[in-house]
C-alpha cells in the first residue's frame, strides 16, 4: 500500500490506484475468510478469490510500471512478490482439494463400515412372520 503514495495522482492513474488498493485488501480479506470458512469447499473457494485478486494486482503493477518509467523497477519487484503469493495460494487450494478428497473418502469408507456394521446388528437377516 505504500506504494501506491508514489504513484502520481492523475486522471490516468486515480481508477488504476483505486483498482489496486482494492486487489491488495481483497487478498488479505479473503485469506481472512478462508480461516474461518465453515467448509473445505468454502475455504477452497475463497483463496480461489484471494488467488484471482492477486494476479489482478500483479496486471494493475504492471500497467504503473509501463506508465511512470521511474517506478518501473519497484513495481516490477512489486509484481514478482505477486506472483509468488498466487504460486502459494494455488499449492494451499491444490493441497485443500486433495487433502479433502482424501478425507472425504476415507470419511465414505468409515461411514459405509459403520452403516454395514448397523445393518448387521440391528437389522434381522429375514424376519419370519408366521401365523400360530
Amino acid at each position: 500500500m505504500k506504494f501506491l503514495d508514489k504513484v502520481p495522482r492523475t486522471i490516468k492513474t486515480t481508477p488504476i490506484i483505486s483498482q489496486l488498493a482494492n486487489s491488495i485488501t481483497s487478498v488479505g480479506a479473503n485469506d481472512r475468510e478462508a480461516n474461518s470458512a465453515e467448509t473445505s469447499r468454502d475455504f477452497c473457494h475463497k483463496y480461489g478469490i484471494a488467488k484471482k485478486e492477486a494476479d489482478e494486482s500483479v496486471y494493475w503493477l504492471l500497467v504503473i510500471g509501463e506508465l511512470y518509467v521511474h517506478l518501473k523497477l519497484r513495481s516490477s519487484q512489486l509484481a514478482e512478490e505477486g506472483k509468488e503469493i498466487i504460486n502459494i495460494l494455488a499449492t494451499i487450494i491444490r493441497n485443500s482439494k486433495q487433502t479433502s478428497h482424501r478425507k472425504n473418502s476415507t470419511v465414505k469408507k468409515f461411514n459405509s463400515y459403520c452403516f454395514g456394521h448397523f445393518v448387521s446388528a440391528y437389522i434381522p437377516k429375514r424376519v419370519n412372520i408366521g401365523i400360530v
